[in-house]
């Protein structure tokens, strides 16, 4: 794996675009609160990710399905670029306002939902199958290393650069992303259609349908579903729980959150081996299992390390799911389709996302976080105990016949 210079190019490129990532998150919600300290305008700005990753996860697979995957993640690279610099230059000539950065904060949201589709797309085109495990660890690896030091970064940036010039960092960062993508040997792939607007809503629609059409990836994706209501808003209403609730030290909670990401190190060290070892659906339940007891146990803790510990379980135990759902698709869908696959998978099983977050956020300023975190623990392991009475327990995708192949063939 280390001598495919595509793959390793790719990961490289993944960390940097993390790491630039993780400056705007940083200074996004700072420049609202620059022009304004509205509640709903942060209110406005989340609701507007979110309506950018509706938008990525329906039409974005039709665009990765249509386009050398390749030149899409440098086009997307290149666009963020441009947009992250109007900031600090229309700051420069004072005609900077809040709705104009919402408006470059949603274009950018966009891009961002549409590189990780396009990444996580182009990496079966450039190792075989059965590295694909390997491919993902280091991917994962990767990304959770970025995760850790990246907002150590940002506000280190921040410090030295002033809020609007940090960008410039970012700038730079997004930069040496576009250098980086060229490396990749990558061989164009030709469009097989017009890509107009009409063609991209008619392969939308049809991603849709085939992604629903097999059971295995329906299933998956339903039970994502629920998992994802469970687990969304708990999930950032652990934050809330350190601040508001148990007043832990802006130290403590950098060290908490650097234990979350060096769960995600571990999910990515251990996959190839739970891959190999274990039967992919038991893989996945087991994970889930350990997803809602990490919950269930921290709804009743105190102490900051053992909140790190669990913390570091819980983002493990993600991190290692979606790995498992993405080798399904990478290992048993066409290339044609798998843009596809994965944004309408995204969509469905993201659906009660936004139900999620707006529960935890009342019902924690209502009741606390204690009812929040068991709430989800509960929906967790409610929806595994149902669809372990499906066939999906039966599965396992290390062996599942290309089945797939027969769909597309019915489809086209």
């Amino acid at each position: 794996m280390i001598k495919n210079r595509a793959l390793l190019f790719v990961v490289s490129s993944n960390f940097i675009h993390k790491l630039t990532e993780n400056i705007y998150d940083l200074v996004l919600p700072l420049l609202i609160l620059y022009f304004t300290n509205s509640p709903i305008l942060m209110g406005v700005c989340y609701a507007l990710g979110f309506l950018a990753d509706f938008l990525a996860a329906y039409f974005g697979g039709a665009v990765i399905d249509s386009y050398n995957r390749k030149k899409v993640l440098i086009f997307i690279s290149i666009s963020q670029a441009f947009l992250i610099s109007f900031i600090p230059i229309f700051h420069e000539f004072q005609i900077l306002t809040a709705p104009l950065v919402l408006f470059i904060a949603f274009f950018i949201d966009l891009l961002i939902a549409m590189y990780g589709l396009t990444d996580i797309s182009i990496i079966p085109e450039i190792v075989k199958k059965s590295d694909l495990p390997s491919a993902n660890s280091f991917s994962q690896i990767a990304l959770s290393i970025a995760t850790s030091i990246g907002p150590s970064i940002a506000g280190l940036s921040l410090t030295i650069f002033g809020l609007f010039n940090s960008l410039w960092f970012t700038f730079s960062g997004f930069l040496i992303l576009i250098f980086s993508l060229r490396l990749i040997n990558y061989s164009d792939k030709e469009i097989t259609a017009a890509a107009t607007p009409k063609e991209i809503l008619r392969k939308s629609f049809e991603g849709l349908k085939y992604t629903l059409s097999i059971k295995v990836y329906k299933l998956l994706t339903l039970w994502n579903l629920f998992i994802n209501l469970g687990l969304t808003g708990a999930v950032l209403m652990i934050m809330f729980k350190l601040k508001e609730e148990l007043h832990i030290t802006e130290t403590q909670i950098g060290f908490i959150y650097t234990l979350s990401a060096a769960g995600g190190i571990i999910s990515g060290l251990i996959l190839p081996y739970v891959h190999r070892f274990f039967k992919s659906a038991h893989a996945l339940f087991i994970s889930s299992f350990m997803t809602a007891l990490s919950l269930l146990i921290l709804a009743h803790s105190d102490h900051w390390l053992t909140i790190g510990i669990l913390n570091s379980i819980l983002m493990g135990s993600i991190g290692l799911n979606s790995r498992l759902v993405s080798l399904l698709f990478q290992t048993h869908v066409p290339a044609d389709y798998l843009g596809r696959v994965f944004s309408g998978s995204r969509l469905i099983s993201t659906l009660l996302a936004p139900l999620s977050v707006l529960a935890a956020g009342y019902f924690s300023h209502k009741l606390g976080t204690l009812h929040v975190f068991q709430a989800g623990s509960f929906i967790i392991i409610l929806t595994n105990i149902v669809f372990l009475f499906t066939s999906l327990r039966h599965e396992d995708w290390r062996l599942l016949k290309e089945e797939s192949d027969v769909k597309n063939e019915k489809l086209v």
